[in-house]
């Protein structure tokens, strides 16, 4: 999967902020620090990423001891795909307070992300020594397969299993160590398994029918895998899956049309993973920027290309051609007001 974070989770990491204290040693915020984040997130809300930015910049800067200022900045900076600057951040939250799990879980996402998988064993092994929450324990086991430890991963989802029984993420990663030990059956238990915690996530739907294709069980697999096309962005691996489904059951014609579509959505998965990567190396590069956020529009994940948009608008003036652009993107994705809105403003900047 692409890293990908999107407005809607950056808000309620913010939210749950302010809903409760994450670090128990810390003093309660004053009503100025309230305040600020309240700003925050009301920016976040109001796509104003390059506000909500500033903010957070100005928020370390006059509380450069407080932890929330630092996780808040290091999360908008995650957003906007900076994740040398977030890691930064998030070692000065550890630092203020090493007894603070969420900061090492940060860590431990962030690299993941960078693919330094021994630093996120190192960062989660730390977070769930803290904490006894199932996600440090799933991100702990997910790192140790990346780095081939089986035995260690199987312990470490098994612990975030044990911890709490409706946490779906673990039992997903157990279907994939499964599936890499070649026990089928299993790995579609575990996915099943996944999925009836959380029966909106599609990635969960389109893995389950995967793993049907692959224990050849195509009807079954069809029941989950076809109904995903009306979801788009679709993934290159549910066509792909759809396409072998259909040749099990001996639809040649219709398997070739899903094949030559899995053999486009797939080179522009590439392109974007590609993409990625620039913006992680430079993360202020508006040309990989603009691209990115092109080749997510022609994937059909609208929401994706409006982030990268939102973050170049805080790079550049403003100007007609971006906030047209995300007055289309906005209504593509259905999102009518602010589809309006933005055409006001390019009208505006136009005259």
């Amino acid at each position: 999967m692409h890293r990908r974070l999107t407005v809607v989770m950056m808000l309620v990491c913010v939210c749950s902020m302010l809903a409760c204290r994450s670090g128990s040693s810390q003093t309660e915020l004053g009503p100025d620090e309230l305040a600020r984040l309240d700003a925050i997130e009301s920016a976040i809300a109001s796509d104003e990423i390059g506000r909500a930015l500033d903010l957070a910049t100005e928020f370390v800067n006059d509380y450069p001891e407080t932890i929330d200022s630092w996780t808040v900045y290091g999360r908008l900076q995650q957003y906007t795909g900076d994740l040398s600057s977030a890691r930064e951040a998030f070692e000065r939250a550890a630092e203020l307070n090493p007894d603070e799990p969420s900061s090492w879980h940060e860590l431990g996402n962030i690299a993941v992300a960078e693919q330094r998988y021994g630093d996120a064993v190192s960062a989660y092994r730390r977070g769930a020594s803290q904490q006894s929450g199932p996600q440090l324990w799933h991100g702990l086991g997910r790192a140790y397969m990346e780095i081939g430890e089986t035995d260690s991963a199987r312990v470490a989802l098994e612990k975030a299993n044990e911890l709490d029984a409706g946490y779906p993420g673990s039992r997903a990663a157990l279907s994939e160590l499964y599936e890499r030990s070649g026990e089928i059956e299993k790995a579609i238990s575990s996915m099943w398994e996944a999925q009836s915690l959380d029966e909106e996530s599609i990635v969960y739907r389109s893995e389950l029918g995967r793993l049907l294709v692959i224990g050849n069980r195509p009807a079954e697999a069809m029941v989950w895998l076809e109904p995903l096309l009306e979801y788009p962005p679709v993934r290159s691996q549910t066509l792909f899956a759809m396409s072998r489904a259909l040749r099990q059951l001996g639809r040649e014609e219709e398997a070739n049309h899903f094949a030559e579509q899995f053999q486009i959505v797939s080179e522009r998965e590439a392109e974007i993973f590609r993409l990625e990567e620039r913006v992680r190396l430079n993360p202020r590069s508006i040309p990989d920027r603009l691209s990115l956020a092109d080749e997510y529009r022609k994937l059909g994940d609208f929401s994706q290309a409006i982030a990268q948009l939102l973050v170049v608008e805080r790079m550049t003036e403003p100007n007609e051609g971006l906030n047209r652009n995300l007055a289309a993107l906005y209504l593509a994705a259905g999102d009518s007001a602010r589809s309006a809105a933005r055409t006001a403003a390019a009208d505006s900047l136009g005259r």
